[in-house]
């Protein structure tokens, strides 16, 4: 879109000989747009160690504020070009990018919520400097619509956050259930074998917990389950993934190592405190 959006303007400026200003400008969005693609290039989900999945992300967050901010910058750069009403051709495209990046940045609130503003707070400013009625006007409409996409952005973001939550935790203890275990579990693998790094993985199951569950009922059973919950992850929640895979069984799942046997010894350590 930027590089497509872009050209178009770059031409219209050409045509218009008013170009000097827009070629270096399209000149960034290139090199932003070549940055972004690379970053695309980089994403391996089933074999990038979690850290490194959270670096790669950080980086996208930049080039997002990057690649919008070139269009507020481009704004700035022609908002007072009255010749053949191309400071209504730079409002329009502010406009349409906000839209855009509510669209399609709804599911991050770091990303939607400073973008937008980064979007439209020049258009208040713009038409406030206007110091006409019809300028207040205006700023007090991109105001209100800067308000609709941020109030619709959020109501997307908190459905999707809601949705995905009940995909990957189990209802009852809000531990991750066996899907996201899996998944987790496979990238790990991936991921270990490319950097022979180790970790230990812990399965817990409760004695006799259907003879609880059907000679004192379900509702005595899942508060056995919650309480387990409780316990298991006032002790390890900060340094260990857990996960309820089914019925009275957990999982818990180290942080990495660099060396397999001490992964031994810390996998016993841990397993004789926690049964203790």
């Amino acid at each position: 879109w930027s590089l497509l959006t872009g050209l178009g303007f770059v031409i219209l400026c050409l045509i218009y000989n008013i170009e000097d200003q827009a070629l270096i400008w399209y000149a960034s969005i290139v090199v932003t747009s070549l940055w972004g693609w690379s970053l695309y290039r980089q994403f391996k989900y089933n074999n990038i160690e979690i850290n490194k999945l959270e670096l790669w992300y950080r980086k996208v967050r930049l080039f997002v504020y990057v690649i919008f901010g070139l269009w507020t910058i481009l704004f700035i750069l022609y908002y007072d070009v009255r010749e053949n009403y191309i400071h209504l051709i730079v409002i329009f495209i502010q406009i349409g990018a906000s839209v855009i990046a509510a669209s399609f940045l709804f599911s991050d609130k770091t990303l939607f919520i400073p973008t937008l503003l980064i979007l439209m707070y020049p258009l208040v400013i713009y038409f406030m400097g206007l110091g006409e009625f019809y300028g207040y006007f205006a700023a007090l409409y991109t105001t209100l619509f800067l308000g609709l996409l941020l109030y619709t952005s959020g109501n997307s973001n908190l459905l999707i956050r809601q949705i995905y939550y009940q995909a990957q935790h189990d209802a009852l203890t809000g531990l991750y259930n066996r899907r996201y275990f899996i998944e987790y579990l496979e990238q790990m693998l991936y991921a270990f074998n490319d950097n022979n790094k180790f970790a230990y993985i812990l399965l817990i199951d409760l004695d006799h917990f259907k003879t609880i569950n059907d000679s004192l009922g379900h509702n005595v059973g899942d508060a056995l389950l919650i309480e387990a919950t409780n316990r298991i992850k006032s002790y390890c929640e900060d340094t260990h993934l857990i996960a309820r895979i089914g019925g009275d069984e957990f999982m818990i799942v180290s942080y990495e190592f660099e060396d397999a046997e001490e992964c031994k010894v810390q996998s016993n350590t841990f397993a004789n405190e926690l049964g203790n």
